[in-house]
């Protein structure tokens, strides 16, 4: 794998409009092959006659049950056929109190989203890539709180990707022995993973995988800090 320089920037104080979108399934879209199959998406109208293509839950990592409740991720197998990206998957189980009124979760929740430009970028080397970790104090939250208009139409529409991505919460992510056989942070694994297959497919979503920024609000932003202390997406591949 080429080597992937990750830029890491904070931002502890973001405030995104709350968008929510109603789950589709399309006969038509645009599809992109990954390295592990293709997915189909939609697309979608924004400001100036352009247009974005926006893929929602693509799996990054295998579902993390039963024998992998408390591992770290693992990359997801290989499909055959086209899979269907055009609705949010389920938010991670949350601490009871976080949970939101009507939201889905599941522990089968290791999924990304992605919303890029349809027109290729002058730049031969892709657009640049902003990685989106969400916040709820490591406990809850989900890549659906903020959707895809908002992002699409301030980023997008710029000429930037935007990947928002769900990782474990509460004690399925984050609960710890501090030694080998119980080492925790599994939510840092998931975002790890998750920045992993963005670094090797983004190219094929029309992206630049040596100009991917971090960012997060909240305890998504204090996960950026973590990443960028971390050996382990410190080092040239991640």
């Amino acid at each position: 794998m080429p080597f992937v320089k990750v830029s890491l920037a904070v931002i502890f104080c973001l405030i995104l409009p709350v968008v929510f979108c109603d789950d589709e399934q399309l006969t038509e879209g645009p599809i992109i092959e990954t390295k592990y199959g293709k997915v189909q998406g939609f697309e979608y109208s924004i400001k100036d006659g352009k247009i974005a293509n926006i893929f929602l839950g693509i799996p990054f990592a295998e579902p993390p049950l039963k024998s992998l409740r408390f591992e770290k991720s693992k990359a997801p197998k290989k499909w055959k056929n086209t899979k269907q990206a055009t609705a949010f998957k389920p938010a991670c189980t949350p601490v009871a109190r976080f949970q939101a009124e009507q939201e889905k979760t599941s522990e089968d929740c290791l999924y990304l989203n992605i919303f890029a430009p349809q027109s290729p970028s002058s730049n031969p080397s892709g657009y640049p890539v902003l990685f989106f970790i969400h916040g709820g104090g490591f406990i809850g939250g989900s890549a659906k709180f903020h959707g895809y208009e908002a992002l699409t139409n301030h980023f997008v529409s710029n000429g930037i990707i935007v990947v928002t991505i769900q990782y474990r919460l509460g004690p399925l992510g984050f609960m710890a022995w501090g030694d080998d056989i119980f080492p925790g942070n599994y939510g840092l694994w998931d975002m790890k993973a998750a920045l992993k297959f963005i670094s090797t497919n983004v190219k094929e979503f029309g992206g630049d995988p040596k100009r991917i920024t971090l960012w997060g609000q909240s305890a998504g932003a204090a996960a950026v800090s973590a990443l960028t202390l971390s050996k382990e997406t410190r080092a040239a591949e991640v």
